[in-house]
Formats: structure tokens, C-alpha cells, sequence
């Protein structure tokens, strides 16, 4: 493989092919010229040029236009440039112009460049899109390839400059850091995320040991006795999950209109299923001052006698479960009860992806015992639309053998992030969340729970009880150090 390049060639005919280094072969339909800036409501798109368009036409030319359009557009409205006559380098310079409403943030201005034809339908030629809300705060100018159709609807690719030096800019590209695409199933892209039971990390890690306080509470070192967390402070409005340890529940701090999910677990359960380890690491984790930007803000820690709190912000776009209905949760050393590490986290990112891609999850089953075959044994089927990229990368997290999965080779993530399906992703923007959503659910009002499965927000927010004769026998020193107060929390309005 040529690297500098980005070719794949046989060794024996390396020698017959043309040195492409300094030049980009993967622009195949072409490249377009835009200056597109948005001052206050008003959304102004120069077309100004574009160059190397494929030709459509018997005599090697095409007759391309412009098309413009915000989507998804329930009104329908489209604006066009004026038609270039037999051309491949065509020279628009035209201004086109929208009025942008509030609710337009979340929408992408898509641009699309189309053959006319006299006598028959109009032929795609390329296409490109843009999210509003980045336009808003930076313009975008200069050149851009087009795009397949599919792909034109989410990205948009930069041309370097006319006599930069491409290899240098795809080095640049690839080594910008992977962000934290392993830990998407804790993600905040417009959701609440139940994560308790057993798919949490359970890597040993140690845990340094306060000695006990003064009282029988458990005081978080930065704050006074008069100032913890109690769940008094809120009343408890519904039910938004349930998990094998407890329930997340959507609660309001009494004399406040704030909103926070609390996921509360029962200690004897904890204990009964010798995950003590995993609870205190997790609440370590969401208490990290630089963790990654994806997952949801701790708020606060608290004990009682018989249960634990997490007191975490409300992120009301709904849990990623419910929005995908997404059930591929059982990770295959999990079944075999073998000790796991990172190779599952990318397991499970590959069934996340394939139910995100497919509509439905890879393995299937009547009952457990089905479904754990399933997932050992048999191998996953692929719709045919899907596309080669896809299907690759879903088959290289799918991949039953942990040494030979995506992510697992010596390269790590660089794998991952060199995969071909990723081709389009700027993980620099992703990390820093400077990229606009694809999806964004919707809420009608700041307690809205459309989001959330109605079997769980149904339900009483009364708590089961515990058994009274195991807690009198619990060794309260095992949840030392878990009561936690955030300093750095940011209530969002």
C-alpha cells in the first residue's frame, strides 16, 4: 500500500503506476468554490466556481447547476443558479440567500450540483452539506469536494490549498486525537444513558481509603455537615430506567427549578453481586475533573443506610436504548465469564453501530440461552444496504476472536481511526463538540419524558425495600469515600 497516497497497489505493478503524491485521487466528482457567511438571520452562500466536474453527456461535457436547500425542509423550498452549457469548470458567481428562523439552528444547508438534461430526468453530480449552527459561528470559504449523494447529506471535505503538501495535511488529520469514541455508551449526544450492572469496566484499580469521619455520615472532605446532600432536599417526580442494581428517576431540588437524574442503587445488591469495586470506580470516573466530554456531569454522591446516590444532570433527549431500541447488551467474554478488557468496549461499540446502521440488533433469541448461541456461534448477516465501508467496519468489531477485532491490533485505535468508514469524521471537532449533530430528539418543555420509555415513567417512584436483616449485618466501611460534592458543576438552562 501506498501510505502517502492513501492507494492500495499489487507489488507488481507499483512500478506501472502513476506517482499521485501532492495529488488527491479521491476527488472523483470534482471540487466547488463557496463563501458562506450568516450575519445575524440572514444565511448568504456565494457559488463561485467549480472545477474537474465529471461529465455527464454523450460528448464528454455536462450542463451543471447549483441547487440549494435546507434539510430535513417540511417546506420544501429550493433555490437554483443559472445552468452552465457544456462546461466541467464552470463559472457561477451568484449569490443566493436565506432568512433564517430560530428553530433553523438544527438544520444543515445542503448543496447539490445536477446535470440538466432537455429530454430526460436531471442527473446527480456531487453534493455537500453544512450544520447551521457551526455557520453561525464561523464562515466557511473556499473549495470543497463534492460528494457522493448519501454522504453529501452529513459532510463536507476542505480542499487544501492550491501547493500545500497533501501527505503532510492527512498526517496532520490522523494524528488529532481519537476523542472518546470508546465510551459512546456513556455519551451525552442529546441522551441519559443507564449504565449500571454488569457492562461497566471492572479493571482493578486502587482506591485510596479517607479514614472514617467524625460522625456516622459520610461528609465529602469539601464541604461542611451542614451542606450534604440529602434526599429530602428533592421530590422525586418519575421514573426514567431501570437497571439490575436500581432505577434512575427524575427529580427536583426542592425550592429550586432545577432538574437532576438520580440513579439510586440498593447496597444489598451490590454487595450480593461483589460489584462494590465497579460502584466506587464509577463514581471516581464521573467525579474526574478532566473526564471526557461525553459523558453526563456529576452533581453530587450521597449514602443512606441501604442505598446510593448519583445525583447527575438531566440530560432529557432520552436514553440511547430507548431511541435506537438497542438490546445487543450481552458482550460475548461476558457469557463466557471470562475476564475482559478493552477488546469488549469495541465489541460493543460494534453492536451500538450495527443497531444504529441496521434498525435492529445483530443477534437475537427466544430466551438467553438462544441469545447467548447466537452470539458464540453464529455470524451476523448484512442487508445489502449497506454500504462496503460499513459492513467492514461492523465486521471488524464483530469479530468473535478479541486479538483480530478492530482497535485490538498493535495500531489500537489508530485502526479505528484510519478505518475507511471513517473517512469523513474530524476527531479534533468531535472531541471538542464543535460539530453538529445528525440527530437532536425533541422537547416540548424542560420536564418533558417523551424521550423515555413509558413502561419505566408509568411506574411509582416509591423505592423497593431492602432486606432488613442484611443490612444490619453490612459492612457500611466498603462505601467509605462515597459521598462527593462537584465544585465544578454547571447547571445548563
Amino acid at each position: 500500500m501506498l501510505t502517502a497516497c492513501d492507494m492500495n497497489v499489487h507489488k507488481r505493478c507499483e512500478e506501472t503506476v502513476p506517482n499521485l503524491c501532492g495529488c488527491d485521487h479521491t476527488e472523483r466528482r470534482g471540487r466547488i468554490e463557496l463563501k458562506i457567511t450568516c450575519i445575524g438571520s440572514k444565511l448568504t452562500i456565494e457559488v463561485r466556481q467549480g472545477r474537474n466536474l465529471i461529465p455527464m453527456d454523450p460528448n464528454g461535457l455536462s450542463d451543471p447547476y447549483v441547487k440549494l436547500k435546507l434539510i430535513p425542509d417540511s417546506d420544501n423550498v429550493k433555490k437554483k443558479s443559472k445552468t452552465i452549457k457544456a462546461c466541467l469548470n464552470p463559472v457561477w458567481n451568484e449569490t443566493i440567500t436565506f432568512e433564517l428562523k430560530p428553530e433553523d439552528k438544527d438544520r444543515r444547508l445542503l448543496i447539490e450540483v445536477w446535470d440538466w438534461d432537455r429530454t430526460s430526468r436531471n442527473d446527480f453530480m456531487g453534493s455537500l452539506s453544512f450544520g447551521i449552527s457551526e455557520l453561525i459561528k464561523a464562515p466557511a470559504i473556499g473549495w470543497y469536494k463534492l460528494l457522493t449523494q448519501e454522504e453529501g447529506e452529513f459532510y463536507n471535505v476542505p480542499v487544501p490549498e492550491e501547493g500545500a503538501d497533501l501527505a503532510a495535511v492527512k498526517t496532520q488529520m490522523r494524528v488529532s486525537p481519537l476523542g472518546y469514541l470508546w465510551g459512546i455508551t456513556g455519551t451525552k449526544l442529546g441522551m441519559f444513558v443507564l449504565t449500571s450492572g454488569p457492562g461497566h469496566n471492572t479493571h482493578k484499580t486502587s482506591i485510596t481509603k479517607r479514614a472514617p469521619p467524625s460522625s456516622d455520615k459520610d461528609v465529602p472532605h469539601n464541604m461542611g455537615k451542614k451542606d450534604v446532600i440529602r434526599a429530602s432536599d428533592f421530590n422525586f417526580l418519575m421514573v426514567l430506567g431501570k437497571g439490575s442494581f436500581g432505577k434512575v428517576m427524575l427529580a427536583e431540588r426542592k425550592g429550586t427549578d432545577e432538574l437532576y437524574a438520580i440513579k439510586i442503587l440498593k447496597k444489598d445488591i451490590i454487595i450480593q453481586d461483589d460489584d462494590v469495586e465497579c460502584t466506587m470506580v464509577e463514581k471516581r470516573v464521573l467525579a474526574l475533573s478532566s473526564k471526557p466530554p461525553f459523558l453526563v456531569q456529576l452533581h453530587s454522591c450521597f449514602q443512606t443506610m441501604d442505598r446510593l446516590y448519583f445525583v447527575m444532570e438531566y440530560v432529557n433527549g432520552g436514553d440511547l436504548m430507548f431511541q435506537i431500541q438497542q438490546c445487543g447488551k450481552f458482550k460475548e467474554p461476558i457469557i463466557l465469564y471470562q475476564p475482559y478488557g478493552k477488546s469488549v468496549d469495541w465489541w460493543a461499540y460494534g453492536v451500538l453501530l450495527y443497531e444504529m446502521l441496521v434498525g435492529q440488533p445483530p443477534f437475537d433469541g427466544e430466551d438467553e440461552e438462544e441469545l447467548f448461541a447466537a452470539i458464540t456461534d453464529h455470524n451476523v448477516s448484512y442487508p445489502k444496504s449497506l454500504s462496503k465501508e460499513a459492513k467492514e467496519c461492523c465486521k471488524g468489531f464483530l469479530t468473535k476472536n478479541p486479538t483480530k477485532r478492530l482497535g485490538c491490533g498493535n495500531r489500537g485505535e489508530e485502526d479505528v481511526r484510519g478505518h475507511a468508514f471513517f473517512r469523513r469524521i474530524d476527531w479534533e471537532k468531535i472531541e471538542n463538540r464543535e460539530v453538529q449533530p445528525p440527530f437532536k430528539p425533541k422537547i416540548k418543555h424542560r420536564k418533558d419524558v417523551s424521550n423515555f420509555d413509558k413502561q419505566f415513567t408509568s411506574e411509582k417512584t416509591d423505592l423497593t425495600p431492602t432486606d432488613k436483616l442484611f443490612m444490619m449485618n453490612l459492612d457500611q466501611t466498603e462505601f467509605m469515600g462515597f459521598s462527593f460534592l462537584n465544585p465544578e458543576f454547571v447547571q445548563h438552562v
